[in-house]
């Protein structure tokens, strides 16, 4: 499991060890808690439900109560709860929600048609290698050019989105607090505008920035429950201890006015292809 602070904007699935790591004897016991009535978060929270079997399942919904979640934290070895679930909004650390690749780059394609080589920019302190291996294994299914460029702080973005810009159809950036900066982030964009180059972006509140990013992709608050479920059964030993990893569906945002400002035509067909539209 892969931990990064900035993965969840929309939906935290957070899972944690509890007292007990030996379930032959005796049946496991799921704390499931939720402080966000959402439709994305109850969506992500019952998919969850629904894919961790074999086991007791305790729930609460915590709501605004700040005491009631201090308790059950100082209390849960008497609980004597196995895992825990919480999915709510905030910063906070969880499970990795990097979306599919290949699931993300295909409903691209199906809006970006010019788009035969994509660039992405990679800090060079991110951990997760399985993630762009699978993003090059993509490319390479849908016969598309990957052009990375690895950088190690914010002063070396300009450098390498400047060139992805004038060689690539689609900018790709994963969020990473060292390197992306407002000033950054809103420099990319302001560039790309300039190019007609769509930046694909991985971060919501890129949608409000004056020059927003066309498509954001998130993970789908289903692919979440259903990633988050794999790795609780794992980690019970209640599922395939050696089952390939696996990621999210995406859930992908538009922005109808960053489209029109860069040119991209939207036909219905391919304006299906979006989960979530916003002007």
């Amino acid at each position: 499991m892969s931990f990064d602070r900035r993965t969840f904007l929309f939906g935290l699935g957070a899972l944690a060890l509890g007292p007990r790591l030996s379930f032959a004897a005796e049946r496991a016991t799921v704390l499931v808690l939720s402080s966000d009535t959402s439709e994305r978060t109850q969506t992500l929270v019952e998919t969850f439900k629904a894919n961790v079997t074999g086991v007791t399942r305790l729930s609460y919904e915590l709501g605004a109560e700040a005491d009631a979640a201090a308790f059950l934290a100082d209390n849960l070895r008497e609980l004597q709860v196995s895992l825990v679930f919480a999915s709510g909004r905030g910063d906070a650390i969880g499970l990795s929600v990097r979306v599919d690749p290949l699931a993300a780059l295909t409903r691209l394609q199906g809006l970006l048609p010019r788009m035969t080589t994509l660039g992405a920019i990679r800090g060079l302190k991110d951990p997760e290698s399985l993630w762009w291996d699978k993003l090059g294994e993509a490319c390479e299914a849908l016969k598309l050019k990957l052009d990375v460029r690895k950088v190690n702080a914010s002063a070396d973005v300009a450098n390498a989105s400047a060139a992805l810009l004038a060689q690539c159809g689609a900018v790709l950036v994963q969020p990473d607090s060292q390197l992306w900066a407002p000033s950054v982030a809103s420099r990319l964009l302001y560039d790309a505008s300039l190019a007609k180059i769509p930046v694909i972006a991985f971060d919501r509140s890129w949608l409000r920035a004056a020059n927003p990013a066309p498509f954001v992709l998130e993970s789908s608050p289903k692919g979440l429950g259903e990633v988050a479920a794999q790795e609780a059964m794992r980690l019970l030993a209640l599922g395939e201890a050696g089952a390939a990893r696996s990621f999210p569906e995406p859930w992908l945002v538009g922005s109808k006015a960053a489209l029109r400002a860069l040119t991209i035509p939207l036909k219905k067909e391919s304006a299906a292809l979006v989960n979530e539209w916003i002007d």
